[in-house]
């Protein structure tokens, strides 16, 4: 073992993960880590299947009398980001990294480290040796292409999978759970609908919104900036005057935060005056709500003559759909989570939503009744040549799993 590893908890992790070290896995060439997990598995009589894309199962068997508890999945990926500096006599698409501390971190010299995702499937590896653990049964799911686009995950042969719990290992923040994130996806919903001739009588709106920061969809998500389709629809499902649609629209990148966003609709003959009376009021409330934050938040209200609109139930169909709210907390294994962290620690994990691209997020689009969070050791500057892991965090980190995958 290098000497920068030596003495290092859990010893038997930290030898796994040097390996992996020496061990060439970029994304598309996992040939090297495929053969050395399943080598592994095949020594300690676990099964392995293997996909057509090339992800892997390990089988590893309930331990005696736990063989009617539910199976657990412990899903890693095996490709890393093979990065270098211009400099770097090291190459880790070559399996060439050397092992540097400072202080408390663990390095690479000018490559990157590998601990996205190597401690995770290190620690998958040696949590199945440990003889102390009492478990059910454990699958361990080690995905390919995971860092060129989730392609492994996007074509997993699910059927090879009989767990419906899972760990996902590869977040980057010890003392947080990561309860969902997002990928990149285009999503078409289909409503039935039908639309219906306008009369004479009635009174057409044009709605807009418009002047809102916007931004990217991914990196500056977190920075609350309004998307305008759901202030819009927000705006018009306050509303208590009754009202047709007829139509919707907003936004012009598939990856950007709308910043504009218009409606059409029409109301009864007599509700004109309130319909607009109303619409201002909620307008004025929201802009002082967000005057802060949305500094050039602009909306309008002109009028508009339109042939046909959707019946009034569709268009709340509509308008409800646009809206969005956080799912009922109801995770079998995030209860399993918050308790083990809590004995642990002595205080509650934090629980975050992550809008970047996790395997599980996918998965769990793809396989409706899986129940999965996210967990990780605290790594900082990945798919750079800067990454480190805190070295403290990963005996904290195993323990947790351990206690979690115990407990199923």
């Amino acid at each position: 073992m290098q000497e920068v590893l030596k003495n290092l908890e859990p010893a038997r992790l930290w030898e796994i993960f040097e390996d992996l070290t020496k061990i060439a896995r970029p994304s598309g060439g996992e040939e090297k880590v495929r053969d050395y997990v399943r080598a592994w598995a095949e020594g300690r009589g676990f099964n392995c299947a293997q996909d057509e894309v090339g992800n892997l199962i390990v089988d590893v068997p309930a331990t005696a009398g736990r063989h009617d508890r539910p199976t657990l999945v412990l899903q890693v990926h095996g490709d890393m980001i093979c990065e270098r500096d211009q400099d770097a006599t090291d190459d880790p698409a070559e399996g060439r990294i050397t092992l540097r501390r400072d202080g408390d971190w663990l390095l690479a010299t000018k490559t990157t480290l590998g601990a996205d995702n190597g401690i995770g499937l290190a620690t998958a590896m040696a949590l199945a040796e440990d003889q102390g653990a009492e478990h059910g049964r454990w699958e361990i799911l080690v995905t390919v292409d995971e860092e060129s686009g989730l392609k492994g995950v996007k074509q997993l042969n699910a059927n090879l999978l009989s767990g419906r719990l899972m760990l996902n290992l590869d977040s980057e923040e010890q003392g947080e759970v990561t309860v969902s994130s997002a990928g990149g996806e285009d999503v078409k919903i289909l409503l039935p609908t039908r639309r219906y001739l306008v009369s004479s009588s009635a009174h057409g709106f044009e709605a807009r919104v418009r002047g809102l920061r916007g931004g990217h969809s991914g990196t500056d998500i977190h920075l609350g900036h309004l998307n305008t389709i759901q202030v819009l629809a927000g705006l018009l499902n306050q509303l208590e005057v009754p009202f047709r649609l007829v139509n919707i629209s907003g936004g012009q990148a598939r990856n950007g935060i709308p910043r504009e966003a218009s409606a059409r609709v029409v109301v009864g003959r007599d509700g004109h005056n309130e319909f607009s009376r109303q619409w201002s009021q909620a307008c004025h409330d929201l802009g002082r709500l967000y005057e802060d934050r949305e500094k050039n938040l602009a909306f309008s209200l002109d009028e508009a003559k339109p042939v046909s609109a959707f019946s009034s139930e569709d268009s709340q169909r509509i308008i409800s759909t646009l809206l969005w709210q956080l799912p009922v907390d109801s995770s079998h294994v995030l209860r399993l989570v918050k308790e083990a962290h809590l004995k642990q620690v002595g205080t509650p994990i934090k629980v975050v939503a992550l809008h970047a691209g996790l395997e599980c997020g996918t998965l769990a689009s793809r396989m409706p009744d899986l129940d999965v969070v996210s967990l990780g050791p605290t790594i900082r500057f990945p798919h750079s040549p800067d990454e480190r892991v805190l070295i403290r965090t990963v005996p904290a980190f195993y323990q947790l799993v351990r206690e979690i995958a115990t407990q199923v």
